[in-house]
Protein backbone atom coordinates (compact mmCIF):
# COMPACT_ATOMS: atom_id res chain seq x y z
CA UNK A 1 0.00 0.00 0.00
CA UNK A 2 1.14 3.38 -1.38
CA UNK A 3 1.17 6.14 2.03
CA UNK A 4 -2.22 7.47 0.58
CA UNK A 5 -3.94 4.20 1.13
CA UNK A 6 -2.60 3.80 4.32
CA UNK A 7 -3.37 7.02 5.47
CA UNK A 8 -6.90 7.10 4.21
CA UNK A 9 -7.73 3.80 6.04
CA UNK A 10 -7.20 5.66 9.19
CA UNK A 11 -10.22 7.94 8.94
CA UNK A 12 -13.75 7.35 10.53
CA UNK A 13 -16.01 8.84 7.79
CA UNK A 14 -16.42 7.61 4.38
CA UNK A 15 -17.09 10.99 3.26
CA UNK A 16 -14.15 12.51 3.92
CA UNK A 17 -12.05 9.47 3.40
CA UNK A 18 -13.50 10.08 -0.56
CA UNK A 19 -12.79 13.93 -0.28
CA UNK A 20 -9.48 13.29 0.75
CA UNK A 21 -8.41 11.05 -1.32
CA UNK A 22 -9.81 13.05 -4.70
CA UNK A 23 -7.95 15.96 -3.40
CA UNK A 24 -4.31 13.84 -2.79
CA UNK A 25 -4.50 12.48 -6.18
CA UNK A 26 -5.46 15.90 -7.96
CA UNK A 27 -2.44 17.34 -6.51
CA UNK A 28 -0.51 14.08 -7.40
CA UNK A 29 -1.28 14.35 -10.81
CA UNK A 30 -0.63 17.92 -10.87
CA UNK A 31 3.13 17.57 -9.30
CA UNK A 32 3.71 14.82 -11.81
CA UNK A 33 2.82 17.27 -14.69
CA UNK A 34 4.76 20.01 -13.43
CA UNK A 35 8.03 18.06 -11.65
CA UNK A 36 8.26 14.90 -14.32
CA UNK A 37 7.74 12.59 -11.11
CA UNK A 38 6.00 11.42 -8.19
CA UNK A 39 5.69 13.59 -5.21
CA UNK A 40 7.81 12.51 -2.05
CA UNK A 41 5.44 12.99 0.72
CA UNK A 42 8.19 12.57 3.24
CA UNK A 43 10.61 15.59 1.36
CA UNK A 44 7.47 18.13 0.13
CA UNK A 45 8.68 21.24 0.48
CA UNK A 46 6.08 24.54 2.05
CA UNK A 47 7.21 26.10 -1.94
CA UNK A 48 5.96 23.04 -3.96
CA UNK A 49 2.71 23.49 -1.96
CA UNK A 50 2.37 27.32 -1.96
CA UNK A 51 3.24 26.81 -5.63
CA UNK A 52 0.26 24.20 -6.02
CA UNK A 53 -1.93 26.65 -4.19
CA UNK A 54 -1.23 29.40 -6.48
CA UNK A 55 -2.51 27.03 -9.17
CA UNK A 56 -5.86 26.69 -7.97
CA UNK A 57 -5.97 30.07 -7.41
CA UNK A 58 -4.64 31.50 -10.81
CA UNK A 59 -5.09 29.02 -13.11
CA UNK A 60 -8.08 26.96 -12.11
CA UNK A 61 -9.68 29.41 -10.08
CA UNK A 62 -11.03 27.82 -6.95
CA UNK A 63 -12.97 28.82 -4.53
CA UNK A 64 -10.82 29.43 -0.91
CA UNK A 65 -13.03 26.41 0.18
CA UNK A 66 -12.10 24.31 -1.99
CA UNK A 67 -8.64 25.15 -1.86
CA UNK A 68 -8.49 24.70 1.61
CA UNK A 69 -10.17 21.42 1.42
CA UNK A 70 -7.09 20.35 -0.53
CA UNK A 71 -4.83 21.98 1.77
CA UNK A 72 -6.45 20.45 4.61
CA UNK A 73 -5.98 16.75 2.79
CA UNK A 74 -2.19 17.72 2.42
CA UNK A 75 -1.69 18.62 6.13
CA UNK A 76 -3.41 15.85 7.04
CA UNK A 77 -1.37 13.60 5.08
CA UNK A 78 2.15 14.58 6.29
CA UNK A 79 0.39 14.68 9.97
CA UNK A 80 0.07 11.11 9.62
CA UNK A 81 3.57 10.44 8.16
CA UNK A 82 4.94 12.71 11.06
CA UNK A 83 5.37 16.17 9.54
CA UNK A 84 4.35 19.13 9.87
CA UNK A 85 3.36 21.38 7.23
CA UNK A 86 3.16 25.55 7.75
CA UNK A 87 1.38 26.93 5.06
CA UNK A 88 -1.69 28.91 5.37
CA UNK A 89 -4.80 28.99 3.17
CA UNK A 90 -6.83 31.80 1.65
CA UNK A 91 -8.72 33.80 4.00
CA UNK A 92 -12.41 32.74 3.61
CA UNK A 93 -14.74 35.51 2.83
CA UNK A 94 -18.44 34.73 4.08
CA UNK A 95 -21.29 36.40 2.66
CA UNK A 96 -23.37 39.20 4.74
CA UNK A 97 -26.16 38.11 6.88
CA UNK A 98 -29.36 39.21 5.33
CA UNK A 99 -31.51 40.69 7.94
CA UNK A 100 -35.41 39.59 7.69
CA UNK A 101 -37.73 42.36 7.07
CA UNK A 102 -40.24 43.07 9.26
CA UNK A 103 -43.12 41.64 7.03
CA UNK A 104 -40.88 38.21 6.95
CA UNK A 105 -40.58 38.58 10.84
CA UNK A 106 -44.21 38.74 11.69
CA UNK A 107 -44.42 36.02 9.68
CA UNK A 108 -41.75 34.36 11.50
CA UNK A 109 -43.84 35.18 14.78
CA UNK A 110 -47.15 34.80 13.62
CA UNK A 111 -46.20 31.14 12.30
CA UNK A 112 -44.65 30.27 16.04
CA UNK A 113 -48.02 31.94 17.43
CA UNK A 114 -49.39 28.33 19.03
CA UNK A 115 -46.28 27.84 20.51
CA UNK A 116 -46.00 29.88 23.92
CA UNK A 117 -41.93 28.40 24.16
CA UNK A 118 -41.10 29.19 20.64
CA UNK A 119 -42.79 32.69 20.24
CA UNK A 120 -40.75 33.27 23.56
CA UNK A 121 -37.62 32.17 21.78
CA UNK A 122 -38.31 34.20 18.49
CA UNK A 123 -38.65 37.56 20.63
CA UNK A 124 -35.96 36.82 22.25
CA UNK A 125 -33.94 36.07 19.47
CA UNK A 126 -35.20 38.89 17.05
CA UNK A 127 -36.52 41.98 19.62
CA UNK A 128 -33.81 41.26 22.64
CA UNK A 129 -31.01 40.69 20.35
CA UNK A 130 -29.36 37.70 21.86
CA UNK A 131 -27.47 35.12 19.94
CA UNK A 132 -28.95 31.60 19.67
CA UNK A 133 -25.86 30.44 22.39
CA UNK A 134 -27.27 32.38 25.03
CA UNK A 135 -30.95 31.54 24.35
CA UNK A 136 -30.08 28.10 24.85
CA UNK A 137 -27.81 29.12 28.13
CA UNK A 138 -31.02 31.07 29.92
CA UNK A 139 -31.77 29.55 33.44
CA UNK A 140 -34.44 30.26 35.52
CA UNK A 141 -32.48 32.37 37.65
CA UNK A 142 -31.71 34.72 35.49
CA UNK A 143 -35.14 35.73 35.22
CA UNK A 144 -36.66 38.62 36.87
CA UNK A 145 -40.17 39.63 36.42
CA UNK A 146 -42.08 42.95 38.30
CA UNK A 147 -45.43 43.04 36.65
CA UNK A 148 -45.27 43.58 32.85
CA UNK A 149 -41.88 44.68 33.23
CA UNK A 150 -38.75 42.68 33.39
CA UNK A 151 -35.23 41.67 32.55
CA UNK A 152 -32.99 39.02 31.58
CA UNK A 153 -29.23 38.63 32.89
CA UNK A 154 -26.97 37.18 30.00
CA UNK A 155 -24.10 35.40 31.53
CA UNK A 156 -20.79 34.57 29.56
CA UNK A 157 -18.26 32.22 30.90
CA UNK A 158 -15.26 33.79 29.03
CA UNK A 159 -12.70 36.32 30.35
CA UNK A 160 -12.82 38.65 26.67
CA UNK A 161 -14.02 42.09 28.47
CA UNK A 162 -16.11 42.71 25.65
CA UNK A 163 -18.20 39.21 26.73
CA UNK A 164 -19.26 40.18 29.99
CA UNK A 165 -22.83 39.46 31.97
CA UNK A 166 -25.15 42.27 30.91
CA UNK A 167 -28.55 42.44 31.79
CA UNK A 168 -31.10 43.20 29.18
CA UNK A 169 -34.45 45.24 29.36
CA UNK A 170 -37.34 44.32 27.10
CA UNK A 171 -41.12 44.71 28.49
CA UNK A 172 -42.61 42.71 25.10
CA UNK A 173 -39.75 40.09 25.61
CA UNK A 174 -40.98 39.68 29.24
CA UNK A 175 -44.35 38.98 28.75
CA UNK A 176 -42.99 36.57 25.95
CA UNK A 177 -41.09 34.84 28.78
CA UNK A 178 -43.63 35.02 31.13
CA UNK A 179 -46.78 33.13 28.34
CA UNK A 180 -43.45 30.39 27.68
CA UNK A 181 -43.16 29.52 31.73
CA UNK A 182 -46.64 29.81 32.36
CA UNK A 183 -47.03 26.99 29.34
CA UNK A 184 -44.00 24.37 30.96
CA UNK A 185 -44.19 25.20 34.40
CA UNK A 186 -47.75 26.53 35.03
CA UNK A 187 -49.45 29.64 36.83
CA UNK A 188 -49.25 27.92 39.99
CA UNK A 189 -45.77 27.71 39.76
CA UNK A 190 -45.37 31.21 38.27
CA UNK A 191 -47.58 32.79 41.15
CA UNK A 192 -45.23 31.62 43.61
CA UNK A 193 -42.19 32.02 42.91
CA UNK A 194 -39.50 34.03 44.83
CA UNK A 195 -35.85 33.97 45.35
CA UNK A 196 -36.08 31.18 47.49
CA UNK A 197 -37.61 28.37 44.51
CA UNK A 198 -35.35 30.94 42.26
CA UNK A 199 -31.89 29.82 44.10
CA UNK A 200 -33.17 26.08 43.89
CA UNK A 201 -33.83 26.42 40.26
CA UNK A 202 -30.45 28.21 39.54
CA UNK A 203 -29.55 25.16 37.38
CA UNK A 204 -32.50 24.73 36.04
CA UNK A 205 -32.29 25.61 32.10
CA UNK A 206 -34.99 28.14 30.84
CA UNK A 207 -36.08 26.54 27.16
CA UNK A 208 -36.53 22.76 27.98
CA UNK A 209 -36.35 20.34 24.69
Amino acid sequence: MNPIDDFLTTLTSPRTAERYRAALEEFTAWYRQTNGTEPDWKLLTPVEVKDYIAYLQTVRRLSPASVNLRLAAIRSLLKYLGRSLRVKGPNQVLPPVRALTPRELGRLLAAAEGSPRDNAVLNLLARAGLRVSEVTALQLADVELNGRSGWLTIRHQFSNLLDMDRQIWDTDVSGAYRSDCCHLYGQEVMSKMDSSYQRSAAASLLFVG
